[in-house]
């Protein structure tokens, strides 16, 4: 029998078209509005399910009519600001200490053997017993050898060594030259290195009668530049000391003599050597004389004067020597009685006074000692000089 043999009656058919009105009748419209929200959530998790979603169907089966899912916020998260990094101050370099050429020391230019063998005579320091510093506070040095043995100047080794900005205000000569006399030749060299202007000279004399080979003393002289000039940047850049107002500035020594016979300590003004004019620019210590640094006169009356700015540092190493005596000077700070600064015989001492900054010197020129009238004179140098 098919499927379709096993026909309602009609008495069925009405009977069951009763029940479907009576059910539907019974239904609440909020139950048609789920069944719409359930079909949409089902699609909803197809969808999801495609996509990757993470919705499940029964979380939206559970949610009630009134329920919307929403989209969580995301949490922006706000990038610390920087800490500004402190500005650091700015370095301020001191200020270079003041430094003469070669350390200031003469054994650092040559040793006496290399001064030897450069003249071929035996050779030592050519200096006096103390030194006033006027070429080291300029950042300069100034050596010098000569022959021992008893040999009286029989050759010479000089070297000037100064920073090139106080050759070129002293203006200097820097020659490559040789001179020959008749028992005597000398041959003066110059060049300019690691902020150095430097000059050597040697010399030599034959007193029997033997004919002076000056050629050999100018392969000499150069030799000696060489070593020098490789010697010269072991040792610190040269720099001058800071001039304080309380140096003196120097004048001509006419100036200062008419300052002198003003002030009744001298009858006449007048001055027979000034080493500022006398000095020229091959002379041999003529850089700090004519920087203001030294200065040494001599005058009509017989007075004889050196004068030296900023050099009081150097009065207590004086003061130490034991040929140096003190004495008593009007006005002075400290005064003695201090050796000779002839490097060749060691002739006139000197009245040496002190100011606290500044030295002075007045020249005993005969040998009877200190006499009063030094003391005078010495008391009124130092006054005129404290005036200008």
């Amino acid at each position: 029998m098919g499927l379709n043999d096993d026909r309602l009656s009609d008495r069925e058919h009405s009977e069951m078209r009763d029940t479907v009105l009576a059910g539907t009748q019974s239904i609440k419209p909020a139950g048609a509005h789920r069944a719409q929200l359930i079909a949409a959530a089902v699609a909803l998790v197809l969808v999801g399910g495609i996509t990757g979603g993470a919705i499940t169907t029964a979380a939206l089966l559970g949610s009630g009519p009134d329920t919307i899912a929403s989209t969580p916020t995301p949490t922006v998260t706000a990038e610390p600001s920087p800490t500004p990094e402190p500005t650091p101050a700015p370095t301020v370099e001191p200020e270079p200490a003041p430094a003469a050429a070669f350390g200031g020391e003469c054994g650092n230019v040559l040793t006496d053997a290399e001064a030897s063998a450069a003249t071929g005579k035996t050779m030592g320091p050519l200096a006096a017993a103390w030194s006033p510093g006027a070429d080291t506070r300029i950042g300069g040095l100034s050596c010098g050898w000569t022959t021992t043995g008893g040999e009286y100047m029989g050759a010479e080794v000089r070297v000037e060594a100064y920073p090139v900005g106080a050759a070129e205000a002293a203006g200097v000569a820097s020659p490559e030259s040789c001179e020959e006399q008749e028992f005597r030749a000398e041959c003066t060299f110059a060049a300019t290195t690691h902020s150095l202007w430097l000059r050597v000279s040697v010399s030599r004399s034959e007193f029997e009668g033997a004919a002076v080979d000056t050629e050999a003393i100018r392969a000499a002289t150069q030799s000696a530049l060489d070593l020098v000039v490789q010697r010269a940047g072991e040792y610190p850049t040269p720099r001058a000391v800071d001039v304080t107002p309380e140096w003196w500035t120097l004048d001509s020594c006419s100036a200062i003599a008419a300052d002198l016979e003003a002030a009744g300590a001298i009858a006449t003004g007048a001055a027979v050597y000034d080493a500022l004019t006398e000095l020229d620019e091959f002379s041999n210590g003529v850089v700090p004389v004519r920087l203001g640094v030294s200065r040494w006169c001599s005058l009509e009356g017989g007075q004889h004067f050196l004068l030296w700015p900023g050099a009081a540092d150097v009065f207590d190493e004086v003061a130490a020597l034991d040929a140096s005596e003190p004495l008593t000077v009007p006005g002075a700070q400290a005064a003695l009685l201090a050796p000779s600064l002839d490097a060749y015989e060691g002739h006139y001492p000197l009245v040496l006074v002190s100011d606290g900054v500044n030295l002075l010197g007045v020249s005993l020129d005969d040998f009877d000692g200190v006499q009063q009238s030094h003391l005078d004179f010495a008391a009124a140098l130092l006054q005129v000089m404290s005036e200008r």
